[in-house]
């Protein structure tokens, strides 16, 4: 609508003598060309999974799969690629592996369409969780003597571990290189944080020092882990990069939350 109301605008500007009668011809090439783009990638490619056969329209082909002729069923980075015994290939866009809480939606495609459920995929094969070693959650319980392992997910992803003195839970969730951390009435924060982090994360937790330090401005609100003296357990000095924000921003209100 933009460009029709810019194409519409130049048929005065050319009346007017301001502009070359060709800026006409050229907008409507623009505009007709656009539009073919955006018909020819967004409205035209579709995935139709049927009894017998999965239909796979692209931007400039069609492919049809017989369902037991297909053998991978996995996305790259221009979209979801159907393959199958005789190495006949096509790559879908309608189906794109955005990160998600949540399984994406092409899991449900590729188990429609193959039978079994793939797992996700992140342009890699996905690394382990660092909670998978079970000697390296030993050594963290070793030197944090105030927690015990309540529970961890079949795939280690989310650690779980109680504060034995008061009950007080801690969920680690492991998000591929950050760790998000959760405690008390459900506050939690995402912190960038290595093995030795992690660590002093453990300990200050486990001997009651952690605190969460609470801010909010407008609409925007947040949450960041200190220790009780005030250093963040993956910055151990007084001065935390929390604090010096809170100087720059003298209009946060700021509250302090003990996790007992």
């Amino acid at each position: 609508m933009l460009l029709a109301w810019q194409l519409y605008l130049n048929y005065g500007f050319v009346s007017a003598g301001e502009l070359d009668p060709v800026e006409i011809r050229n907008g409507w090439i623009f505009q007709v060309g656009f539009a073919l783009v955006i018909w020819s990638v967004t409205f035209r490619p579709y995935i139709a999974v049927g009894a017998d056969e999965v239909v796979v329209q692209g931007v400039t082909r069609r492919r049809v799969f017989a369902k037991d002729a297909l053998v991978e069923v996995e996305p790259t980075a221009w979209g979801l690629r159907f393959v199958d015994s005789d190495g006949g290939r096509l790559t879908s866009l309608v189906c794109q592996n955005t990160w998600a809480r949540e399984e994406p939606r092409w899991c449900d495609v590729a188990e429609a369409a193959l039978g079994e459920r793939s797992r996700p995929w992140r342009g890699r094969d996905t690394p382990p969780s660092q909670f998978a070693d079970v000697a390296f959650r030993a050594r963290l319980l070793d030197a944090s003597p105030g927690l015990e392992e309540i529970g961890i997910d079949a795939d280690a992803s989310v650690w779980r571990l109680l504060r034995a003195a008061t009950g007080t839970e801690l969920e680690l969730e492991d998000w591929a290189g950050s760790v998000l951390v959760t405690f008390g009435e459900g506050d939690h924060v995402t912190e960038v944080i290595d093995d030795g982090s992690l660590a002093r994360l453990l300990m200050v937790f486990g001997r009651g020092e952690l605190i969460a330090r609470h801010w909010r401005w407008r609409w925007m609100s947040g949450c960041f882990l200190v220790d009780a003296e005030g250093a963040s357990p993956d910055r151990p000095r007084v001065e935390t990069r929390f604090d010096r924000w809170i100087v720059r921003r003298a209009a946060y209100e700021v509250e302090s939350v003990p996790v007992l």
